[in-house]
């Protein structure tokens, strides 16, 4: 696990990122101290390279910018087969699964870095993924305050 001071973070730009998400699909916004945070459901990728797909994101905005991004995203095997020239099979084997998807993992995103926190092993869902990024965001940017949904 990773800390940050979300005081030095410099805004992120959208473009740097293949897997950044658009800015739709919100399902919820939270203030958490000085900042905001929007949960995404299922966004888009901004980028048109769709090597990815993202279950549940989070938005972190500092004065207004976005500085982080916390998400939970799927490698769609049958893009990265067609970038890479190999077979679908072979993936599905390196992958471990039969399906299209990989196994979920948990990513945060600032202006610097893309950091891999490691397989997301909840359930898949909307309640479990919002509280689970959450919590991983309070504690990388060590917040004791805890989120309040705004009304």
């Amino acid at each position: 696990m990773i800390f940050l001071e979300y005081e030095t973070l410099e805004p992120i730009d959208a473009l740097l990122w293949h897997a950044y998400p658009k800015h739709e699909s919100i399902m919820e916004t939270y203030d958490v101290g000085e900042l905001t945070v929007e949960v995404l459901d299922h966004p888009s990728l901004r980028s048109s390279i769709d090597l990815a797909v993202i279950a549940f994101s989070l938005l972190v905005f500092h004065k207004n910018e976005i500085i982080a991004v916390f998400q939970i995203e799927q490698e769609d095997l049958r893009s990265l087969s067609e970038k890479l020239g190999c077979s679908i099979r072979e993936l599905q084997n390196e992958y471990r699964t039969k399906g299209m998807l990989s196994n979920p993992r948990v990513y945060i995103y600032t202006k610097e870095q893309r950091k891999d926190e490691g397989p997301y092993e909840e359930e898949l869902t909307f309640f479990s993924a919002r509280e689970f990024l959450l919590e991983l965001m309070c504690d990388t940017f060590d917040l004791l305050s805890d989120p309040v949904l705004r009304g």
